[in-house]
């Protein structure tokens, strides 16, 4: 959710006046996050790599300024719902077989900035069942 987030962009409006260096940036103005940009601040020595001890146990949204769900008085409803049941899904088919990456090939010490989420390609094996 933090390398490849479903909503790469977050759309919002200024509610005041901004000021950054020496412009002011008008109250109303429309503004976009780039989502996997902000999630990948080089700051953080995790930017580009998979890290999963930034998020705590049950936590849908680390203390880390991460916005998988965006965040405020817009949060996504399902913020809480979402991890929960991807990860019941992914469990249960886990569960039964292995899965694969076959598309895109991935080097985890280069990960790309965005994926596209529709070539993504996965092959399940199934597990023998023992009797």
């Amino acid at each position: 959710m933090r390398l490849w987030p479903t909503t790469p962009a977050i759309l919002r409006q200024l509610t005041r006046d901004i000021q950054s260096g020496d412009r002011v940036i008008a109250r109303g103005t429309g503004v976009i996050i780039f989502v996997p940009f902000f999630h990948r601040d080089p700051a953080l020595l995790y930017a580009n790599r998979m890290e999963p001890s930034i998020w705590g146990q049950n936590d849908a949204l680390p203390a880390a300024g991460l916005v998988p769900f965006s965040a405020g008085p817009v949060i996504c409803p399902a913020h809480n719902l979402v991890p929960t049941i991807a990860s019941l899904a992914v469990g249960t088919f886990l569960s039964a077989a292995e899965i694969v990456l076959l598309h895109p090939s991935l080097d985890v010490a280069n990960l790309p900035g965005t994926l596209n989420h529709y070539g993504i390609r996965l092959k399940l094996i199934a597990r023998r069942r023992e009797k």
